[in-house]
């Protein structure tokens, strides 16, 4: 559409693991760190995709250069409540995720993980009343890289 205008830019993904090193079929929480550069406050879009878990998230794995494979979503009910949550520029905002939702590591060494992150924006911190002002949600996908030991 042409009366569309852009949100700020400034949205940034960091990555990395909850602690050093992890165990091969234990938990291995990943911390996701939603970062606002821009100029602007913005409102983004936090639930709402859960199916199994929770599918804002997306991890990749690869350990030598060989992929891991990807542990296929399940049966999926659901969508799940959700709000818009306002980051002001210069704030950072924690997220956490279970890897081995995605990935399950079953060989020790250093993994690289692909790290994403979907979400919507909105201007401000409200939702826009739909369908007259849906044109101002904007869907964005981040994405950021980091490696974890696996023992």
């Amino acid at each position: 559409r042409q009366d569309r205008v852009s949100l700020d830019p400034g949205l940034t993904l960091r990555c990395r693991p909850k602690q050093a090193s992890f165990r091969r079929g234990k938990p291995m929480r990943m911390v996701l760190e939603l970062v606002n550069t821009g100029t602007t406050t913005v409102g983004f879009q936090d639930g709402g995709r859960q199916f199994g878990r929770d599918e804002q998230f997306a991890f990749t794995a690869t350990r030598g250069n060989v992929a891991l494979p990807v542990i296929p979503l399940g049966p999926a009910a659901g969508g799940g409540g959700f709000q818009y949550k306002p980051i002001a520029p210069g704030q950072k905002i924690q997220l956490a995720a279970e890897l081995t939702a995605w990935i399950k590591p079953t060989k020790p060494g250093r993994h690289q993980v692909g790290c994403e992150y979907r979400t919507s924006l909105v201007p401000g911190t409200q939702g826009p009343a739909w369908p007259d002002r849906g044109a101002e949600v904007w869907d964005l996908t981040l994405t950021a890289t980091t490696s974890i030991v696996v023992k």
